[in-house]
């Protein structure tokens, strides 16, 4: 795969997958620092194991990088990283499935600040 992100949506909640090269480029950018900023928080890593659940701090930090919004609401939920074959998944968790109908509009923002 190329230098790239993509959204994954499934019935257990929404994976950002970053390639690796993408996430290593020296000239920094905002993505780039947005991403370096939620990883400053500290958020679970499946590999490292633990519990996959966000302290009331972090959720709050969180929400100024990374927001999920699904028809003009913000969706609450946990987020956390996992890791796969040169790609590095920053993983959410809403707080209750979401039930997506025709017309539904659902909208993700990762900002540097």
């Amino acid at each position: 795969m190329p230098d790239a992100v993509a959204v994954d949506l499934g019935t257990d909640g929404l994976r950002v997958i970053h390639y690796a090269s993408l996430l290593f480029d020296e000239t920094g950018g905002g993505y780039r620092r947005a991403y370096d900023a939620l990883h400053a928080l500290g958020l679970p890593d499946v590999m490292s194991g633990g519990e996959l659940s966000n302290t009331p701090e972090q959720r709050a930090a969180a929400a100024r990088y990374f927001c999920l919004m699904w028809n003009g609401e913000a969706v609450p939920g946990a987020l956390w990283w996992s890791q796969g074959n040169n790609h590095v998944d920053l993983n959410f968790t809403p707080d209750t499935p979401l039930y997506l109908r025709d017309g539904d509009t659902l909208t993700l923002s990762i900002r540097s600040e």
